[in-house]
């Protein structure tokens, strides 16, 4: 596994798109860009940068070569998840820093738990897009995958909109009630949320990286290269 992390860290290093990073983090600071989007938008970019090392290992049958080295699929799939975590984690270090950097610029006070939830939300939101994508990508290949998660998300979103609405015209007021009441029941200090808010990410977090692991190892046992 260490050999592969180092052969995506220099495919990684040599990517002109990474040089994104510092250029968008300076714009942000500058203008004095929303905390909250800061965080979400640095977290995704981190995060999409380990799939287009898979995109070079599919290129001319690349995965024929390496699978004639000793790795095994499973120690393959466990280093681009590995690697995913890595990037999700420090594309969420980079956006909070900025964020920070961005509110002194502007002398802006911010808001440290509406930052936290924020960055939570946006953590389970892009980690969810990516884990679609890559056994998507393993099974169809990266330019569908891109489509097959735009039907996914937008389904979701409709399923969403939609389910609301059509609860909203049946039960009327009574759902804003029962949310209302709900969100009343939740804890209102700020440490015991917070506290709350973590266990439930983690929660979710392991669920979508198990349920995708899953997903992507039983389509590379049956992927012949």
């Amino acid at each position: 596994m260490k050999g592969l992390l180092i052969k995506d860290w220099y495919l990684l290093k040599n990517q002109k798109q990474i040089m994104i990073i510092p250029l968008m983090g300076v714009l942000f600071v500058l203008t004095g860009m929303e905390s909250s989007f800061i965080v979400t938008f640095f977290s995704l970019l981190a995060a999409m940068l380990p799939l287009n090392t898979m995109n070079y290992d599919m290129i001319d049958n690349g995965f024929t070569y390496l699978f004639t080295l000793p790795v095994s699929k499973k120690t393959y799939l466990r280093e681009k998840y590995l690697l995913v975590f890595f990037a999700l984690l420090f594309g969420i270090c980079l956006g909070f820093a900025l964020a920070m950097l961005s509110c002194a610029v502007s002398g802006k006070k911010p808001d440290y738990f509406a930052l936290y939830a924020t960055g939570l939300g946006g953590l389970v939101g892009v980690s969810l897009m990516i884990l679609i994508t890559i056994p998507a990508q393993l099974k169809f290949g990266a330019e569908k995958a891109r489509i097959i998660l735009l039907i996914i998300v937008g389904a979701i979103t409709a399923v969403v909109v939609c389910g609301y609405k059509i609860t909203e015209r049946i039960f009327g007021a009574k759902i804003q009630e029962g949310i209302a009441k709900f969100l009343s029941k939740l804890p209102t200090d700020n440490l015991t949320a917070g506290l709350l808010a973590t266990g439930v990410t983690i929660l979710l977090l392991l669920l979508i990286f198990g349920i995708s692991y899953f997903c992507s190892s039983k389509i590379m046992e049956h992927k012949e290269f």
